[in-house]
């Protein structure tokens, strides 16, 4: 007799729990995804309006891999129980630089982590952080070096392909 009401009980509580409202980001990551690998463009931005500063960073958040299926498919269980709030993943840095000739140096740099905080809404970089409500990049005294966005697959790959072209 009592079982019912209890069922109806725990169905009502269930819903008591507001949602925190979503938030839209200028740079959204699939943080539970283990096969994506996302590309995201930081423009330095130069005090002076009357510069433009060709100096970029290319951060390539990329696939957890294969072998974290199970734990990507178990963390997405135990969010119900007690809610992740930053994931990990594997990164690597390209970066174009200008010398003071005016010729760019290109760098490639792998086997980083980034971490992503959900709660902070921040992408956690060896070099600084990005908002990923705003896209602004910051160093790691969290002084504003520039604007970052997301770049598509496809475009995110053919620019990572020309910083292989040019270290050779």
């Amino acid at each position: 007799m009592y079982r019912p009401l209890l069922v109806a009980l725990a169905a009502l509580l269930a819903g008591c729990g507001a949602k925190p409202p979503e938030t839209d980001l200028l740079i959204p990551i699939n943080v539970r995804c283990s096969t994506c690998t996302d590309y995201i463009r930081c423009d330095k931005t130069s005090d002076d309006p009357a510069v433009r500063n060709p100096a970029f960073s290319l951060y390539e958040l990329q696939a957890k891999g294969p072998g974290n299926d199970i734990t990507s498919i178990t963390e997405y269980f135990l969010q119900f129980v007690e809610p992740k709030t930053s994931y990990t993943r594997p990164l690597a840095i390209y970066a174009q630089t200008v010398a003071e000739s005016g010729q760019p140096g290109w760098h490639t740099s792998l086997s980083h982590t980034a971490t992503i905080d959900l709660a902070g809404h921040r992408i956690d970089l060896p070099d600084g952080w990005i908002d990923q409500r705003n896209g602004e990049w910051h160093d790691k005294d969290n002084g504003i070096q520039g604007a970052c966005r997301i770049l598509d697959r496809q475009e995110g790959r053919q620019t990572a392909s020309l910083f292989m072209e040019n270290e050779q």
